[in-house]
């Protein structure tokens, strides 16, 4: 039994569905945190043009930011993705991503924030 291209590519679409139906509620956060990502280019992907290249990422790190508790905790968040999704020479050291990392943990508080506004009951 060898490595079988179709079996990877199938298991790709599904992890992409997975991704995709576990953030449906979140998808301006998923393509904001995408855009910042595709900013800062920490893995080296940016071509000019694929401004998408980091949504399964951006998926990703969505899906495991409401437990955070802070940009340390956002700063392994990121780390680890970046090790799974790619390896840890790709990824580099954790403390590359930092400052991204703080970013994504200030759009987050807010969009956090903005989101528990929303949902509370309004006084007339």
């Amino acid at each position: 039994m060898g490595w079988e291209a179709e079996d990877w590519v199938l298991q790709a679409k599904a992890a992409n569905a997975e991704r995709h139906t576990r953030t449906a509620g979140r998808r301006d956060l998923v393509n904001d945190l995408a855009s910042m990502l595709f900013v800062a280019d920490p893995i080296g992907l940016d071509s000019g043009t694929n401004t998408d290249e980091y949504l399964p990422e951006a998926e990703t790190v969505v899906i495991g930011l409401p437990p955070t508790a802070g940009p340390d905790d956002v700063l392994t968040l990121l780390h680890t993705t970046f090790v799974t999704l790619f390896d840890s020479d790709i990824a580099g050291p954790r403390n590359r991503h930092t400052e991204l990392a703080g970013r994504i943990w200030k759009h987050w508080a807010t969009y956090r924030d903005q989101s528990s506004d929303n949902e509370s009951p309004r006084s007339t």
